[in-house]
């Protein structure tokens, strides 16, 4: 007989170190920010690395363009993005506006769903990546389902190699997280219904369930394009989105949020940003980051005569928003607490 910490010692010698040991630190899960504070903020910070995350939705809710965000975010961070573009469908246009350097992005077209489980695993075990983009699971098509008559059925053939596809990439992030490097997979899918459903979610999505239960986070998501004359006569100048999150695996602050994304730059908002400041004011008040004093508006170790300065602040540098950001998502996931019902302080 031995004890569970010879058997640990036993296994460590034939399996090594990163197998795995006694105890665990608390650590938080680093996360990779889409830019969009209402969804970070929802999410507790953004998309974890070194995890499996899902986003599905109804056409034009913004679901590429979320990944265009999020791949953004990567580079900046020094690591490499790769878009897997089953559907043709990679915009480089639409990718720029949204921050995405498409001059260092990989878009690999793939034609079937194998290749495209190869590819991915492929890229997954890669040393320098950050992200690996699948658009989408719903345009899978396997080599048999080419092959076949068109009036020719072959139930579960998408989920089957969906399901292989899955259990690939978790081996690779798995492996390549005992390496000290943490990619993110992001799938992007589609809606569909349950037919003759009368009780309950009718809402699935192509793939079976494999892809849900593999998932660290699954973000469904809503959206209508809204057109202002004001800002463009006939094409959309903002979308309003809302998301919700069905599925986490870690801390968030919220279920659902609530957002307007600029699809056009107008009133100092660029391409893929949400006017934020309102929330971010409101919370900042409620962490007490912002507080009305003797000689004006404390915040960060300055003070500020009026609220439309700090405003400024706020919108005049992206790093400096990611920093205000960060601080107002780290003390809203300690407090637990989003009130949003604050009064609108005057300047």
């Amino acid at each position: 007989m031995s004890t569970v910490q010879e058997s640990l010692s036993h296994l460590q010698k034939q399996m090594g170190s990163t197998i795995g040991s006694k105890g665990v630190v608390l650590q938080e899960l680093p996360r990779i920010p889409t830019g969009i504070f209402e969804l970070d903020l929802a999410m507790g910070g953004g998309f974890p690395v070194g995890r499996i995350s899902m986003v599905y939705g109804t056409e034009s809710s913004g679901k590429t363009t979320l990944a265009y965000l999020t791949m953004a975010s990567v580079q900046k961070l020094g690591k490499e993005a790769v878009f897997v573009d089953i559907e043709g469908t990679f915009d480089p246009m639409w990718a720029t506006h949204c921050g995405v350097d498409v001059s260092k992005v990989y878009v690999l077209s793939p034609s079937t769903a194998e290749q495209a489980s190869d590819i991915i695993e492929s890229m997954l075990y890669a040393d320098d990546v950050g992200i690996v983009v699948l658009d989408s699971i719903a345009a899978m098509m396997t080599q048999n389902e080419i092959e076949s008559e068109s009036t020719k059925q072959i139930p579960g053939g998408a989920s089957l190699l969906a399901t292989k596809l899955i259990k690939k990439a978790t081996v690779a992030i798995n492996a390549n997280r005992k390496q000290s490097v943490h990619p993110i997979f992001l799938g992007i899918n589609q809606i569909r219904h349950k037919i003759g459903m009368m009780y309950g979610d009718p809402e699935t999505m192509p793939g079976g369930n494999a892809l849900k239960f593999h998932s660290t986070l699954v973000v469904r998501l809503h959206g209508k394009k809204k057109v202002d004359k004001a800002i463009h006569p006939t094409l959309p100048a903002y979308a309003t989105m809302s998301a919700t999150v069905k599925k986490n695996k870690i801390p968030i602050t919220a279920l659902t949020c609530e957002y307007q994304l600029a699809l056009m730059p107008y009133n100092g908002l660029s391409i893929g940003q949400s006017d934020s400041w309102k929330l971010v004011q409101t919370l900042l008040r409620q962490e007490n980051m912002l507080v009305k004093g003797l000689k004006g508006w404390e915040f960060d170790g300055a003070v500020y005569q009026t609220l439309n300065e700090i405003r400024d602040l706020y919108y005049g540098s992206a790093d400096q928003r990611k920093h205000i950001q960060q601080k107002v998502i780290d003390a809203v996931k300690v407090s637990g607490a989003i009130n949003t019902e604050h009064d609108d302080p005057e300047d």
